[in-house]
């Protein structure tokens, strides 16, 4: 039988883009795949400025990281651009290639990235709709945007400005009450607080992060300041070809917080019991908030109120990604098989 030649399956790049819209980010994962993004060129600082509109509301992000030529911003577009086989550093926090997109474009159907090095600006819009209609390409703006971050950006010599525009009902901003909106802008400072709090607090590389000209405080899950605070013997576990360390923590019981503020704070957004469990980083990110990642004994150890003051740190290197089946929103990661064990002892021992 004479060979075929193979059929070319091109996908529809309007229902492709539709379709990695439904990623189920929300504004808040959406929001720190960006900042993934400011702090592996390198950030200091990164402004972001959020407003209501009248319901219709523009996200704006500037950082003061390395910024990108017009190649290198044009493959940072690319879909799939640096995918998960790629070698990345310990500060690149990216993983499939996708995350600047699909956590944009969750958001909104237009993203406007201008970006400035060696005193140079390139300026490049991804439009769901233009996709739709020409396939996978980004335009030039006609004109630059006028936005205050974007004049900011002109006086300097590097970074990267990213405007989210045309938002709309797919992310959960756009069509919401103004008290609502802002009350939804509370809870993605409190998020960015407990995802980046290694790095506002320089445990990792020092970053600011200031939303509507507040700075955004970092929450510490383990409270290690606090002198009531146990840490339990760290363990140090080898898994295929690299190493992670595991930390355990008792909190401090209510009585021992100076007054019931305090003990609020320390539990965190949505309380005590459902903050208790392992807390999965990667390059220092926070992953995972709290979760027993679906270990234990006879029967799934669930957020039991006896179990609420222990709280499990676990210090992923990038490369175990694969292994721990880290998610394309960065939001969920599963230990393998042959780590249940080891990791149900250490939790074990720290629910006591």
């Amino acid at each position: 039988m004479a060979k075929e030649r193979p059929v070319e399956i091109t996908p529809s790049a309007a229902a492709l883009v539709e379709s990695l819209r439904g990623l189920g980010y929300s504004p808040e994962t959406a929001i720190a795949d960006l900042i993934d993004n400011s702090i592996a060129a390198e950030a200091a600082t990164i402004e972001l400025e959020i407003e209501w509109n009248d319901g219709h509301p523009q996200v704006a992000l500037f950082d003061n990281g390395n910024g990108m030529d017009r190649t290198t911003l044009a493959e940072a577009l690319r879909f799939g651009g640096t995918g998960p086989a790629s070698t990345r550093t310990a500060s690149d926090l990216g993983r499939f290639g996708l995350g600047l997109k699909t956590a944009s474009l969750s958001q909104c159907r237009q993203i406007t990235i201008i970006s400035r090095t060696v005193s140079k600006t390139s300026a490049l819009v991804l439009d769901v709709d233009e996709i739709a209609k020409r396939g996978w390409f980004a335009t030039v703006p006609a004109v630059m945007p006028k936005h205050p971050l974007v004049t900011k950006l002109a006086q300097l010599e590097h970074g990267t400005v990213v405007l989210w525009d045309r938002m709309d009902s797919l992310g959960g901003l756009s069509g919401l009450a103004k008290e609502t909106f802002y009350l939804r802008l509370e809870d993605l400072r409190a998020h960015l607080g407990m995802v980046f709090h290694r790095f506002i607090d320089g445990d990792a590389t020092r970053l600011a992060i200031i939303c509507n000209g507040r700075a955004i405080k970092a929450w510490d899950p383990f409270q290690t300041g606090h002198p009531s605070t146990r840490e339990l013997p760290s363990e140090r576990i080898r898994h295929a070809g690299s190493a992670f360390t595991v930390r355990p923590y008792v909190l401090p019981h209510r009585d021992r917080f100076a007054n019931e503020a305090e003990y609020e704070t320390a539990g965190g957004h949505g309380g005590w019991a459902a903050r208790q469990g392992f807390y999965v980083y990667r390059g220092k990110r926070m992953l995972v908030a709290g979760s027993w990642l679906g270990l234990g004994g006879v029967r799934t150890w669930t957020r039991d109120e006896a179990s609420r003051l222990a709280r499990i740190e676990v210090d992923l290197p990038t490369d175990l990604d694969r292994d721990w089946r880290i998610d394309v929103r960065k939001s969920q990661a599963r230990p393998p098989g042959t780590l249940r064990a080891r990791l149900t002892a250490i939790g074990g021992r720290c629910r006591q």
